[in-house]
């Protein structure tokens, strides 16, 4: 056991140390000082009053390893140090740098870069060229650093930034303090910016803007990554709603957004879900938000809603707001649906069912699974019921199968009531004007105009019927086709017919 014991230690021991001896290796080469040579120099002079300093004049060239310095002098101090002037310029593998002044240090391989007043430091790489007032150059690690800012120019785009470093190797360029980007495409603002230069994507690290140049396109995101070839990405951030963006005339605020290759039209919206048209007529909201691709070109957008939030349909655009509240609201072109515990409200109607289809080139709503009306008093229920529109406003409506009609009275003591098997309706500007009933048509109405209108009422049966309303109020009743009636009074028992139940409107929140 002891054998076994001490083997498996040993053995995960050398494992471990070969696996971290190449890091260590490059850790420890790293750390070593960088050896600085002078290859060229026209004089080499020492000055009394400075005897820790050897002055290098003309034509000065130094050498660390691969890299390469020129200047026309420099000063090499005792603890290694050098400080070149004069039209210096460091090549370093495919980046060159170009100052007025660049100090050396061998200890920390640092290369410290600046120029003259009015004049600028110049590192040229593959990202571009970038200028500044100050420029840190690490000589093993080939990263740059910008305390003090700068701008980066290449072809067909300039950025300004306030501090950034650039990773030569990869290369990656990591910018911050008010970055601006502007091409021929698109700008650019963010708090703080990652640009991998050689597959053109971004990474956005704090509050960030982009648009592009047609203004037919803007996002503000705090995090997300864009790429810019395939104008995808995601977009997020802390915060309600953590993204912004707007295609054309339509803004989507969610917590997060995917955007798919080639469109600059989200796929995907996460959380607190938001779609609004620019002037805020309508919006359609959710918890989960997605675009699905047709044949053709088409889209359909399928929005869900969760515990707490439902989705919703809300349009002002008309004098009284549209609202309508679901589990789920999937928009295929002209073609609506909803489902499923549906609440709709406008005005003082309201309505509720299992299902809606609303087909908008068509003008026409269509309630399915027991569906509940409350209008101008009223509320009716069947087993389906049919809207046609004109101009967002009710023309007429059908309800088949036990359709009935219910209003209170007296403080819904009693209840006037209509039933049959189907009725339809018909409006004039947007309010009731008649009604029908067909197949075995029966009522009950009482008199509103006694002390107690719940002992008086009308019982009648025909096999058709038809109600005139007037501001909501029945105006006249025609019994038609074998009418049966009976006027009853004093009565204490309040009669129902069979089947029906009042129930209260819904209020529709969102």
């Amino acid at each position: 056991m002891n054998f076994r014991f001490r083997h498996k230690n040993w053995s995960s021991s050398l494992v471990l140390g070969l696996f971290w001896v190449g890091p260590i290796q490059a850790l420890g080469q790293e750390n070593e000082p960088i050896r600085i040579q002078i290859l060229e120099a026209d004089a080499i002079l020492r000055d009394r009053s400075q005897p820790d300093v050897q002055r290098l004049i003309g034509g000065v060239v130094l050498g660390m390893e691969d890299s390469r310095l020129r200047c026309d002098s420099a000063w090499r101090y005792e603890n290694g140090i050098f400080r070149t002037m004069g039209g210096v310029f460091l090549t370093d593998g495919p980046q060159s740098l170009r100052a007025d002044e660049m100090e050396l240090n061998p200890e920390t391989q640092w290369v410290r870069a600046r120029s003259s007043e009015n004049r600028l430091v110049h590192l040229d790489a593959e990202a571009g060229q970038l200028t500044c007032s100050l420029l840190l150059y690490h000589l093993r690690r080939e990263v740059a650093r910008m305390p003090e800012g700068g701008r980066l120019q290449d072809a067909g785009r300039s950025v300004e930034f306030q501090h950034g470093e650039y990773l030569t190797t990869e290369p990656l360029l990591m910018l911050g303090g008010s970055v601006r980007m502007d091409n021929d495409e698109y700008t650019v603002d963010s708090d703080s910016l990652h640009w991998h230069e050689a597959m053109d994507q971004f990474s956005f690290h704090g509050p960030s803007y982009l648009c592009t140049t047609d203004e037919r396109f803007e996002l503000h995101c705090k995090s997300g990554e864009f790429d810019v070839l395939t104008e995808s990405g995601w977009f997020g951030g802390a915060g309600s709603p953590g993204v912004q963006l707007r295609n054309d005339e339509v803004w989507l605020k969610a917590d997060s957004i995917y955007l798919p290759a080639d469109s600059l039209l989200p796929a995907v919206a996460v959380g607190e879900v938001d779609i609004t048209d620019t002037i805020e007529q309508w919006t359609l909201s959710g918890y989960y938000a997605e675009r699905l691709q047709l044949g053709g070109g088409g889209f359909d957008v399928w929005v869900a809603g969760e515990e707490g939030r439902r989705a919703s349909w809300i349009d002002k655009a008309e004098k009284d707001t549209l609202r309508l509240v679901a589990d789920t609201i999937v928009v295929s072109g002209g073609f609506t649906t909803v489902w499923p515990s549906v609440l709709l409200s406008q005005g003082d109607a309201s309505a509720s069912c299992d299902t809606l289809l609303w087909d908008t080139d068509a003008d026409r709503i269509q309630l399915k699974q027991s569906p509940k009306m409350w209008m101008e008093g009223w509320l009716m229920q069947s087993d389906s019921l049919e809207w046609n529109l004109l101009d967002n406003r009710p023309k007429s409506l059908r309800a088949t199968g036990h359709a009935s009609l219910m209003m209170p009275v007296d403080s819904g003591a009693c209840f006037q009531q209509i039933a049959g098997r189907e009725i339809t309706g018909r409006f004039e500007s947007g309010t009731l004007e008649a009604i029908w009933v067909n197949g075995n048509a029966e009522s009950v109405y009482f008199d509103t105009e006694t002390d107690v209108p719940c002992e008086e009422f009308n019982l009648s049966l025909c096999s058709k019927m038809r109600m005139d309303f007037d501001d909501g109020e029945v105006k006249r009743i025609v019994l038609l086709d074998q009418p049966e009636g009976r006027w009853k009074a004093g009565e204490t028992k309040v009669p129902v017919l069979e089947g029906l139940n009042w129930a209260v409107a819904p209020v529709v929140k969102r």
